[in-house]
């Protein structure tokens, strides 16, 4: 049973559930992002029960949250306004409903904690298909153009490389205004789903240490499983759902500074040369993440 794939993709496999939440989802939110609405809160909190219904059809019996108790004290810190950050490993399009849907087996704290968790998110989830959008609704995010987009870009496309910019401007000011206000970032340093047969996603983006000295503590979560291995296509729901056990194992809260503090002082001994220390501390939040068992 442990990764079984399922016959069909995500929306077939489940059409009734999305047609359920079909029901209730914004069709004329706009999608479209620029720099006034970067933030997009969560919205349709009643579908979030319906697509747990349908991550809990592949979630196997042993899946779960370890370490539920340093989210708890995270959550704790950032209820008094300490800045708090979660660095954690990206593995599929349903990381997120998946974490939403183990957090809510837990009772009423471990939900409230997930309440202040945002997300950053690409433009492709909020701009590309109606049914991908409407997943994403449900859990806050702040929208940014990621390096892959500007890759897309003509060369001489001024004005969307322009709107681009700007729109990542009001998401670095966007999150700095958040952090303050009882919300939880969860960052994936490397920016993209880890894929086995492409070694480069597994690397944390050298940007994660800009994010790390943004905030006052600090967690690492891993994970483990897949209910949803990410294709080629990148459409989250044309993706073959599979069944797994997953898992999310959490480590202690760290003050960031101190984190940091080692991790160049780890750098500094190893010698390495001066413009190499951002990918050093990304790499390191990396290495942490992956010891988490």
């Amino acid at each position: 049973m442990i990764g079984k794939p399922l016959n069909d993709s995500l929306k077939n496999t489940f059409s009734a559930i999305f047609q359920k939440i079909h029901v209730h989802s914004k069709d004329s939110h706009n999608s479209e992002i620029n720099a006034e609405n970067v933030f997009q809160p969560a919205i349709n909190k009643q579908n979030r029960l319906l697509f747990a219904e349908m991550c809990s059809e592949l979630l196997l019996p042993e899946s779960g949250v370890k370490g539920l108790e340093h989210l708890i004290k995270l959550a704790k810190l950032a209820g008094k306004g300490e800045s708090c950050l979660i660095c954690a490993k990206h593995t599929s399009n349903l990381d997120v409903p998946n974490f939403y849907t183990l957090m809510s087996r837990y009772g009423k704290e471990a939900l409230e904690c997930f309440d202040r968790i945002f997300f950053i998110a690409g433009r492709k989830l909020n701009e590309d298909t109606p049914a991908t959008k409407m997943l994403i609704e449900m859990f806050n995010r702040v929208v940014l153009s990621p390096k892959s987009y500007f890759e897309t870009l003509a060369v001489n496309d001024e004005e969307n490389r322009k709107l681009a910019k700007q729109i990542n401007i009001a998401a670095q000011r966007k999150i700095r205004e958040l952090r303050r206000h009882g919300y939880i970032l969860l960052l994936y340093p490397t920016g993209t789903r880890t894929r086995p047969d492409v070694p480069s996603t597994s690397r944390a983006l050298k940007e994660t240490e800009s994010y790390l000295r943004m905030f006052d503590n600090l967690c690492f979560m891993n994970v483990s499983g897949n209910t949803l291995p990410p294709t080629r296509s990148n459409e989250l729901v044309s993706e073959i759902p599979h069944y797994d056990i997953v898992k999310f194992i959490v480590g202690p809260v760290q003050k960031t500074g101190e984190w940091l503090q080692s991790a160049n002082d780890d750098f500094d001994k190893n010698s390495c040369l001066e413009g190499e220390r951002k990918q050093w501390v990304a790499d390191l939040v990396m290495k942490e993440i992956n010891e988490l068992k």
